[in-house]
């Protein structure tokens, strides 16, 4: 009676890891384009520049601001956008 239940454990365990692994796949896929690895590369750099206590350019601290203002201006679109389509589902 052990063998059975011992079996479709290791199926359930089995389907966690893969399901697990599909996650981790889409979030580095998400992760490789150019957008984020330049987005990552802007801000490591003038982290690395202030843990240092080095003057950080204007022309990064430009960029830097550019690419949150684009950020928050992005999530914001999107949020109306939602709330949009969910008016105009209860109407």
């Amino acid at each position: 009676m052990e063998a059975p239940e011992k079996k479709r454990c290791n199926i359930e365990l089995a389907a966690a890891i893969a399901k697990v692994i599909f996650t981790l796949n889409d979030i580095v896929q998400k992760l490789l384009h150019p957008r984020t690895l330049y987005t990552f590369m802007f801000f490591g750099v003038a982290c690395y520049l202030t843990v240092k206590q080095l003057e950080v350019p204007q022309w990064l601290n430009n960029i830097c601001i550019s690419l949150l203002a684009f950020w928050f201006g992005e999530q914001c679109a999107k949020k109306q956008m939602e709330a949009i389509k969910n008016a105009e589902k209860t109407t």
